[in-house]
């Protein structure tokens, strides 16, 4: 029979807490998954203490605890969490920042732009899953706004 473990690791050092779930045989030896947390570790080394909130028979029964404890701790909503997360994904600093200059048109105007998809969303105040649309032709987005990419 599986065990579901849920758990909060705290990091000895900085104090940072993580909230996670495990079927490991040891979750006092699993490190997590989290990619904040992994991270976390990396630069702060991995001295963290677990301690096992639950031990669950169904992943319904872990789930439901795992929102009690969310909920509880106002993990997912808390001020500090939201700009730590936003900041971390803005500009060129996040990893999955695409550095391409892309060649924006306005069909009206006639205005080239050379810019990032980040750098034109900011300017122009549009929406990153329509400029994400418009660069990649997704759902054949062919303009937005009058804004064309030059291929």
């Amino acid at each position: 029979m599986t065990i579901y473990y849920l758990y909060i690791k705290t990091h000895n050092k900085t104090g940072l807490k993580y909230l996670g779930k495990t079927t490991s045989p040891d979750p006092h030896k699993y490190i997590g998954s989290g990619k904040d947390w992994k991270t976390h570790l990396k630069e702060h080394g991995r001295n963290f203490t677990t301690e096992i909130l639950k031990e669950c028979s169904t992943n319904d029964e872990l789930s439901q605890w795992g929102r009690y404890y969310s909920k509880l701790w106002d993990i997912a909503k808390t001020a500090k969490f939201r700009k730590i997360r936003s900041e971390s994904q803005r500009g060129s600093d996040n990893p999955k920042f695409d550095h391409t200059l892309y060649v924006f048109e306005h069909k009206d105007t006639g205005i080239r732009e050379f810019l990032t998809k980040y750098d034109f969303r900011k300017k122009y105040n549009i929406a990153h899953s329509h400029v994400s649309n418009l660069v990649s032709g997704y759902n054949y987005t062919k303009s937005h706004k009058g804004w064309t990419i030059i291929k």
